[in-house]
């Protein structure tokens, strides 16, 4: 074979790799690290993880992350609790911890964050299927929900602290759909209500927060930032009767910006001259 022609052949080969494909959002997928073939497990070194297969346990806790700087992924698989108690995963004030890839079924909280000194966490393409309290609860601060899925159950995605939920989709939980008590960015998600009236937020922020173009249906409230400043930009609400669309606070500087409510419900609550920034709103 002539070297140019072989020259040529081995740099597309180098290009289309998986040093390659692994750029951006792309992940190639492993296995890499250490196989785990049963529950429950403990992961206490730092490095790279993966699930062998569907895995269930019914005594505790499925995977406890005991150490910083881990990432786990589930290779499409699921994890199934006994639908009653305990964590999928569990950590306590771990850092720069990344899970993805599969499904959590059948847990009190599918992913689980304890310590207020957890930080960095990455929870991406994972699925949280009747999970009883909550899909994933995150405390401390700067993690990211990405591409996730949460179904049924309470809470459906919910960062105690500070950081960003995007691009995910909730379907049905009996409260709120997405949570960011403090800082951070709710973006591009959809969130589908359990219906009726109430309290209950489709969207939740408590203060500070960018919550950008999502669309909320049939939540009792479909997007909430009532307890601070947020500033709430290109988001679609559907209210039916009886429902709020959006509701900011009447004491902190709030902008509603190109949004639009749509049903027989209530489209905006809380609307306060001096306080309220109010342009190019529909509905």
């Amino acid at each position: 074979m002539p070297k140019k022609l072989l020259l040529v052949i081995l740099l597309g080969l180098v290009l289309c790799g998986p040093a390659a494909l692994a750029d951006g959002d792309f992940y190639p997928g492993g296995p890499w690290g250490t196989r785990i073939n049963s529950l429950p497990y403990t992961i206490s070194a730092p490095g790279a993880y993966y699930l062998g297969g569907n895995l269930s346990y019914t005594g505790g806790n499925g995977i406890t992350i005991a150490s910083d700087h881990v990432t786990l992924d589930l290779m499409g698989y699921t994890i199934t609790g006994p639908g009653i108690a305990n964590n999928g995963i569990y950590m306590n004030g771990r850092k720069n911890v990344e899970i993805r890839n599969g499904t959590i079924s059948g847990w009190e909280c599918g992913i689980y964050e304890e310590g207020a000194a957890g930080v960095g966490h990455r929870i991406i393409n994972v699925r949280v299927e009747g999970n009883k309290i909550r899909g994933m609860y995150l405390r401390g601060d700067g993690h990211l929900i990405k591409g996730c899925r949460a179904t049924g159950g309470g809470n459906g995605l919910h960062i105690e602290s500070a950081g960003a939920i995007t691009g995910c989709q909730v379907n049905n939980s009996s409260n709120s759909g997405i949570i960011i008590n403090l800082t951070g960015l709710i973006s591009g998600n959809v969130v589908i209500g359990p219906g009726g009236a109430g309290t209950i937020s489709g969207i939740y922020s408590g203060s500070t927060s960018l919550v950008l173009g999502n669309e909320v249906t049939d939540a009792p409230t479909g997007i909430s930032c009532k307890d601070g400043p947020n500033n709430i930009i290109g988001n679609s609400v559907t209210a039916n009767s009886g429902q709020i669309g959006i509701t900011v606070s009447t004491t902190q500087p709030t902008l509603l910006d190109q949004n639009t409510v749509m049903g027989n419900g209530t489209h905006y609550q809380g609307i306060t001259s001096g306080v309220t920034v109010v342009r190019n709103n529909a509905g």
